[in-house]
């Protein structure tokens, strides 16, 4: 659970399709067993709650439970979105994270901010952040650039980092039709000190229905 990313993603943990997508109680992408409330929209704001019972339970340890808040706000050329979300699993310690993404329009571009942080007693915190820029070039055309970064740290070893940097170029066919492009290279770099650099490139429709 997690209000919505900036509209070009380069943070790890974007291919999830979101920019904070921790959720181990969901099984398609939407978290089972859950209730939600969303309040209605007040002068620009909107707030979310979510609480899911993972239905795990065993005979010496009671079930995982997840719980999720969100704020939104968004008015004129601002959008600022912040989310909360706390995982307890049957076993192990509870994992807790937070993102907060925010956006301006400028006319001739959008800008957007992000940062992002998880923290686990027994896997250590990661933090994130991110910056990415949206430009129209044309009538049906958008192009976007993006770079993100994030730390992970774990007592007794040394940090792992993560780059990634990418560039995506939307074309609006119709109203209901986009057709995209996109390039990601992402630089990962383990306590070792080694480097391992992957490239990613990705094309496709998108239809809303």
């Amino acid at each position: 659970f997690a209000p919505t990313a900036a509209a070009f993603c380069t943070s790890i943990h974007c291919d999830a399709g979101n920019a904070a997508s921790f959720n181990p109680t969901s099984g398609n992408g939407n978290t089972k067993n859950s209730i939600q409330y969303t309040t209605p929209t007040i002068s620009g704001f909107n707030a979310s709650a979510l609480y899911a019972n993972g239905g795990d339970a065993t005979a010496s340890a009671s079930s995982s439970n997840y719980t999720g808040f969100g704020l939104n706000y968004a008015a004129g050329p601002v959008g600022v979105q912040f989310g909360t979300e706390s995982l307890k699993p049957v076993t192990g310690s509870t994992v807790n994270a937070w993102i907060m993404t925010g956006s301006y329009n400028l006319g001739v571009a959008t800008a957007f901010l992000g940062a992002e942080a998880t923290d686990a007693a027994d896997a250590g915190k990661s933090t994130g952040y991110s910056a990415s820029v949206s430009v129209p070039v044309a009538k049906a055309v958008t192009v976007g650039l993006g770079y993100a970064t994030d730390t992970q740290t774990l007592a007794g070893s040394a940090d792992s980092k993560i780059n990634s940097a990418g560039v995506q170029a939307v074309y609006a066919w119709n109203a209901a039709t986009a057709i995209y492009a996109g390039y990601r290279k992402t630089d990962n770099t383990a306590r070792d000190a080694s480097v391992t650099t992957t490239t990613k490139f990705a094309t496709g429709v998108r239809y809303n229905f």
